[in-house]
């Protein structure tokens, strides 16, 4: 599996590698993203931390704390969904890159970003704030960026992919959402008419027996 040919073109990103899902290789057959991966993993918790923090800042202040400092997965849900689908999804973009293995985290997140009846843009925001966070990291690190401007570029088309992802799995939830709340309306339509029609009925029946009388 290949990433979309836009990758390839996009401001010339990628046109020098051959780009398969998995691994990004040089022309001469090597790793070139293992220099960059290397400086991520002895960044890895501060990475997740900051990314976290950004996830979350939508929510109220004192929520977010709620987020942050409360680690029971029953007692906080919201939160322990993001911390572990955000450090999984760094983990495969040091690792593999499997996109397969991805998608089910950035499905959870967006299940409730779509709850939240949350923008698509702003359901997807947290996705590209990684691209910062990983040079500001790095610099605070004092590594040397311009060495890896090659991986970056490389890193950040796949964190753009990871977006799109993202964007899909969201309008799918909203969709479903939709469908779940016109069904409801559905059934609610359905009830009243058929408490409308009986107490027509009623009515008429009781006229009908007056009548009578």
């Amino acid at each position: 599996m290949f990433l979309p040919f836009f990758f390839a073109i996009r401001g010339g990103a990628l046109k020098d590698f051959s780009v398969e899902v998995g691994e990004v290789k040089s022309n001469d057959g090597n790793c070139c993203t293992m220099g960059l991966a290397e400086h991520l993993s002895g960044r890895k918790k501060a990475v997740v931390k900051r990314w976290f923090d950004i996830a979350v800042a939508t929510y109220p202040a004192e929520t977010q704390a709620f987020f942050t400092t409360q680690k029971d997965q029953f007692a906080n849900p919201v939160g322990y969904t993001f911390s572990q689908g955000l450090e999984a999804i760094f983990d495969e973009l040091l690792g593999t890159t499997d996109f397969d293995k991805i998608t089910p985290f950035l499905d959870d997140l967006m299940r409730i970003r779509a709850l939240q009846d949350t923008p698509p843009s702003q359901a997807v925001a947290f996705i590209f704030d990684l691209k910062g966070v990983v040079r500001a990291e790095l610099r605070q690190a004092k590594t040397d960026l311009r060495s890896l401007d090659e991986e970056f570029e490389s890193l950040e088309a796949k964190i753009d992919y990871i977006a799109l992802l993202a964007f899909d799995g969201y309008m799918k939830c909203r969709e479903k959402i939709y469908d779940i709340k016109a069904t409801e309306f559905r059934n609610m339509t359905s009830k009243l008419v058929e408490r409308a029609n009986a107490l027509f009925e009623r009515h008429y029946r009781e006229a009908g027996d007056k009548e009578k009388e």
